[in-house]
């Protein structure tokens, strides 16, 4: 796949829907991050209650996708399994993921 930010935003189009029952989804190997498309992928999934696992494994997310995410995490509490691995938050974007958690 080659979905990026602009993906994102389809992504997030599709899952605002009360019909979407995606439970996980796998956007690993893409490049989502650090593109204005992320954050609205984020806003949505902050508020929607089906998704239980997402991987966003080596997406090049950087330090200013760590906010969007940290966001995502703290008013997304179905969201079980977030995989992060492969990316470039650094140290200020993973404390801001970091923060989520801690609500």
């Amino acid at each position: 796949n080659d979905i990026t930010g602009e993906g994102a935003r389809f992504l997030a189009d599709a899952l605002k829907s009360p019909a979407a029952t995606i439970r996980r989804l796998d956007l690993s190997q893409n490049r989502v991050g650090s593109l204005i498309g992320f954050d609205v992928f984020c806003r949505v999934l902050e508020r929607n209650m089906m998704l239980v696992e997402l991987n966003l494994a080596d997406n090049f997310l950087g330090p200013k996708d760590g906010r969007a995410l940290g966001t995502m995490i703290a008013g997304n509490r179905k969201l079980k399994v977030l995989d992060l691995r492969g990316n470039r938050l650094e140290a200020l974007g993973g404390e801001q993921v970091c923060s989520g958690m801690e609500g």
